[in-house]
């Protein structure tokens, strides 16, 4: 099916072997409604041309799109292809298998306004953009062997939505900037959950489940150096696991103002390893250690103050930890899922002069756990481990224990 001339286009019924082409220098709208499309050559959807290409997904319909493992035409990159912006809308389901490369693939910007948007599987990326990745809203479920999220050489943004990404290589993944404003965004399994050199998380929920780094801000290569990248948390509620690798792994600079930030380190590395400063002027941090190493932890002039011990044993995972002030105030609790030995954290409750204490153990009742911050909670019982009396300037105050 050739589309030639700009305007609408509803697509409804099923191609067994075959695709839809657009090559025109108007603007086009295609909407699915009820599309089954299969092609055994090459992708099912190939924009070669438009001024704009629109996808809407009508209201209350299911569409399949299913390309095949080799193409007669390689230039195009993906199951749904477009040479020029491609934007995807409406309040209909899109299911895409991708068995030559992406599942989705533009090579100029890629918009996501709403609508679902399910990625059975992909040999390479979920969603792939030359330029810039713009998620407003909408359900994503990517599931692919590569990257879910990837801009080749511009931002990803993402403002809304609920997106669950499964990932055999990284979940967000751009060589320049992702910004996280709102959403939901779950990464259930990746090697690196988000990688680049300048991350900004302002808003939304974050839940990343990695191998190696949850969080990587680097500039292109591995380096012990400050290379000039950046990871700021200014905003929203953000909870990092990995299995072996460093949770945070900054190579340039750290800089929390706000949010809540709840960090699980993987067996044998630190929570959080940043090669740059690393401060905290706002929100809730609470970062543990599955080695017998200490986290880092803010040394310079931080506004905001910072406690950080190193327990004399390991802690096993799913046991409680409880930070408590003075006057038996709980300001937080959480069960990391590995063993921990040392914490760090931070909150705008320490108070200059004042003494907190660790308690690992005890009892939890009731409360709400988002994204393993134990909200509302009460504690009872537990150990002492850790009592630890703020300094007079907002850095870090250190009870450093050895084994």
């Amino acid at each position: 099916m050739n589309i030639t001339a700009g305007g609408d286009h509803i697509v409804k019924g099923t191609l067994s072997n075959g695709m839809i082409i657009i090559d025109t220098t108007e603007r086009v709208k295609l909407r699915l409604s009820g599309a089954n499309i299969t092609n055994t050559n090459g992708p099912a959807i190939y924009c070669k041309n438009a001024d704009k290409f629109f996808i809407t997904l009508e209201e209350n319909t299911i569409n399949t799109l299913t390309d095949t493992s080799t193409y007669t035409d390689q230039t195009a990159k993906g199951t749904l292809f477009s040479n020029d912006d491609l934007e995807i809308r409406g309040k209909g389901t899109l299911n895409i298998t991708g068995k030559f490369n992406h599942a989705i693939s533009g090579d100029d910007d890629v918009t996501i306004e709403n609508g679902v948007i399910i990625v059975i599987s992909a040999v390479n990326d979920g969603i792939h953009a030359n330029g810039s990745l713009n998620i407003k809203g909408g359900t994503l479920n990517i599931t692919v062997s590569k990257d879910a999220l990837q801009s080749e050489t511009e931002e990803i943004l993402i403002e809304d939505g609920a997106l669950t990404l499964s990932a055999g290589s990284q979940g967000l993944t751009t060589d320049t900037g992702v910004t996280i404003n709102g959403g939901n965004i779950k990464v259930i399994k990746c090697n690196e959950g988000i990688q680049s050199k300048l991350t900004n998380i302002n808003g939304g929920t974050l839940s990343i489940e990695s191998t190696d780094d949850s969080l990587n801000s680097s500039m292109g290569k591995r380096t012990e150096a400050n290379d000039g990248s950046q990871l700021s948390i200014n905003g929203g509620s953000v909870y990092l696991s990995a299995t072996k690798g460093d949770t945070i792994d900054i190579n340039g600079n750290a800089k929390f103002t706000g949010g809540t930030v709840i960090v699980c380190g993987s067996t044998g590395e630190p929570g959080a390893d940043v090669n740059g400063t690393f401060t905290i002027s706002g929100g809730l941090v609470l970062i543990t250690g599955s080695n017998n190493g200490m986290n880092e932890y803010p040394t310079g002039a931080s506004p905001q103050y910072t406690i950080a011990t190193m327990l004399t044993a390991a802690q096993t995972a799913n046991t409680a930890l409880c930070v408590k002030d003075s006057t038996g105030k709980v300001l937080a609790i959480t069960k990391p899922k590995r063993n921990f030995y040392s914490i760090v954290f931070s909150s705008s409750e320490l108070k200059q002069g004042s003494a907190y204490t660790l308690y690992i153990g005890g009892t939890v009742l009731g409360g709400t756990e988002i994204n393993d911050l134990i909200a509302g909670a009460s504690y009872t019982g537990g150990t002492a481990v850790s009592t630890i009396t703020v300094t007079t300037s907002p850095t870090t105050a250190i009870n450093w224990r050895t084994r």
